[in-house]
């Protein structure tokens, strides 16, 4: 488990944003931090349930799976645009 304050926050970020026009649309905005990420190798999640016990979970070292997150994203055929802020 990490050190107090060396907990972890997910990287990814979505947000629902409400698009001009009537009718009413909204569309997704998602995103994603790079930072750099802690060099544990594996982390206790703890469910906010006190019913389940905590579980061990192998953690990451890069964004490949945000990444393949995204590349499925893009291959969606439903109006889905990801736009990469530089």
């Amino acid at each position: 488990m990490p050190s107090r304050g060396l907990g972890r926050a997910s990287p990814l970020f979505f947000r629902v944003v409400p698009l001009a026009g009537t009718p009413a649309t909204y569309g997704v905005l998602m995103g994603v931090f790079r930072s750099r990420l802690l060099p544990d190798h594996e982390m206790t999640v703890k469910p906010g349930d006190f019913s389940l016990r905590p579980a061990r979970a192998e953690v990451p070292s890069d964004f490949s799976v945000i990444e393949r997150w995204f590349d499925h994203v893009r291959g969606q055929e439903v109006g889905l645009l990801p736009v990469a802020l530089r």
